[in-house]
């Protein structure tokens, strides 16, 4: 298929947020607990290496789904 799986986020097209390390929940400056505004609360946000499809071109083939044999070719 030329595609595989992607490693950042395991096929899931999410990965943890990075602002609030995935809890939906962040301080704000008085130390109250608030709803983190770069995932909206839900802890997740689009994998940036595959851009939220979870599959990625595979560097072997170049997406091909094939590669070429460098003796015989």
């Amino acid at each position: 298929s030329g595609e595989h799986s992607c490693n950042e986020c395991g096929g899931d097209g999410e990965v943890d947020c990075s602002n609030c390390d995935g809890s939906g929940n962040v301080e704000d400056a008085e130390g109250n607990e608030i709803e983190c505004t770069e995932c909206s609360g839900s802890g997740r946000v689009e994998c940036g290496d595959c851009s939220g499809r979870g599959d990625v071109e595979c560097d072997n083939c170049n997406g091909r789904g094939e590669v070429s044999c460098y003796e015989c070719s």
